[in-house]
């Protein structure tokens, strides 16, 4: 029961450091800032995660329908 036990505590570690290795990498050394590097150039954010992305929704009033909407029940 004991050697199924760490067999599988073994395999849980080795997922999670595949998964560290695929999200951070390998950081050239053990600092912060080494580490902070490291992310910063595995991990690229995207226009809208910059702040760069503004969304505007204008709603045009004179161009409304009249007509109240209808729904499948009635």
């Amino acid at each position: 029961m004991k050697k199924n036990l760490n067999s599988k505590i073994a395999l849980i570690i080795a997922v999670l450091l595949i998964c560290v290795y695929g999200i951070i990498g390998i950081p050239s050394g053990f600092s912060g800032q080494a580490l902070k590097d490291s992310l910063t150039r595995r991990i690229h954010l995207g226009l809208d995660l910059r702040g760069g992305a503004h969304l505007i929704l204008e709603v045009v009033v004179s161009r409304r329908s009249t007509r109240r909407p209808t729904t499948w029940w009635g």
